[in-house]
């Protein structure tokens, strides 16, 4: 049976591949190693499906950033962009 860091058993877990890189996502666990989600992370706007906490960090949150990055800019720049005022939400 595998342990943590700490010496403590955990209980075994049948890992769901990574859309991304079809790998096996690994639960996260809590401070006792009790499985708290075996889901992953949503992988859009790369994958459609769920992705692995590496391909998370290294593609997909980057491709977010950019995204979102760029549509900022172009609502800047764009003098045709709708701009809604936070108070009127």
């Amino acid at each position: 049976m595998e342990e943590d860091p700490n010496g403590r058993f955990l209980e075994p877990v049948e890992l769901e591949k990574c859309v991304i890189c079809k790998g096996g996502i690994e639960p996260h666990r809590n401070k006792e190693g009790k499985i708290i989600w075996t889901h992953g992370h949503h992988a859009f706007p790369v994958a459609e499906g769920q992705c692995c906490d590496d391909c998370h960090n290294t593609y997909v949150l980057p491709k977010r950033y950019g995204d979102s990055k760029a549509r900022f800019k172009e609502i800047l720049v764009s003098p045709d962009a709708l701009v809604i005022d936070s108070d009127t939400l």
